[in-house]
């Protein structure tokens, strides 16, 4: 028997023979179902954690020069020896006697990934319908969201799904139909519909994004502000309103902001109303002894950070409107 090499190349053709030969024993079992068990044989956690594996494996360090290279194993020196030429380039014979050159792989690291960033930027960044668009995790799934000029207008796009998008998801959210062609044909040609690929794709490409951004969280391939948005130190906040009790305003708003146009509040996710339901939440301030807050929240993190921007009291049913510097008056005296 020749030799038997395990790589990302061929993974698959032996789990589909796994499947194959596991119907002889009685023992039937999806492909999914194939992968997941020759990845655990191997010592896996799963196919997932398997492909990352071979993926890393996929090159190995060799000093046949004066400095180390990084040589993708299919250009083994075993089978492809090395070759200088007068300039100095050097090359590999391919198995079928071809001189190539050789590359580095990290310039060849992720080619897909960094192609599909940059279509997908250049497609996103030309169509003014679409405001904004994001990756990120959720339950274990990438997903990259379009969101047009409404919140509501958003379609999620889950890497290594079964489900192709098309037209007509695009087309809902408001996009033409010309740049909806082109999103459905991006997506259709570096999606790949199966999940462990699609999610090793999906999650290089976040990681590319992560890197660029200096992020850990979700970030964004566009991201042009709402209305009820603003930029804070480098940071997009969205505009919310509260209505907490003077013992809660206390404890909740810390001191000032450096800039002095705001107060620090404690980091929380507060129950809050949209900018739509700010004569809602004043009009409720008039019927209780409680104070209106408006601030701007930290977006796609966590544990947000929220700064006060403005605040009201009602006093006889007469609102009376704050500036953050009146934070330590006693509001009802």
């Amino acid at each position: 028997m020749s030799n038997i090499s395990i790589n990302s190349k061929n993974f698959n053709r032996y789990t589909k023979r796994l499947q194959k030969n596991a119907e002889k024993y009685g023992l039937k079992m999806t492909l999914s179902q194939s992968q997941e068990l020759f990845s655990e044989t191997l010592g896996a956690a799963n196919y997932f954690e398997m492909q990352s594996i071979l993926e890393k494996e996929a090159k190995l360090t060799v000093s046949s020069l004066d400095e180390s290279l990084l040589v993708d194993v299919s250009m083994s020196p075993s089978t492809r020896q090395q070759h200088v030429w007068a300039d100095g380039t050097i090359m590999y014979r391919t198995e079928n006697g071809k001189l190539i050159p050789y590359k580095h792989l990290e310039a060849d690291q992720n080619y897909r990934e960094i192609s599909f960033i940059q279509e997908y930027k250049e497609i996103i960044n030309n169509e003014p319908s679409i405001a904004k668009s994001c990756i990120y995790v959720y339950f274990g799934n990438i997903i990259i969201d379009i969101i047009g000029w409404n919140e509501d207008q958003c379609h999620s796009i889950y890497f290594g799904s079964e489900q192709l998008d098309n037209l007509n998801d695009f087309r809902k959210i408001g996009v033409p139909l010309e740049t909806s062609e082109k999103l459905v044909n991006l997506f259709n040609k570096f999606n790949p519909s199966e999940k462990y690929a699609g999610l090793l794709f999906g999650s290089n490409v976040r990681k590319l994004m992560q890197e660029e951004a200096g992020s850990e969280d979700t970030v964004y391939f566009k991201n042009k502000l709402f209305t009820y948005e603003k930029k804070i130190n480098g940071s997009v906040y969205s505009k919310r309103y509260m209505v907490v009790t003077d013992q809660a305003f206390k404890s909740i708003v810390k001191k000032m902001h450096p800039s002095g146009e705001y107060c620090i509040m404690r980091s929380e996710r507060y129950p809050c109303f949209s900018e739509d339901d700010k004569d809602l939440v004043l009009d409720q301030i008039k019927k209780n002894d409680s104070i209106a807050i408006e601030y701007y929240s930290e977006t796609v993190v966590d544990l947000p950070k929220c700064l006060l921007s403005r605040f009201w009291t009602s006093i006889d049913g007469v609102i009376q409107e704050y500036k953050p510097e009146n934070y330590k008056l006693d509001l009802h005296s």
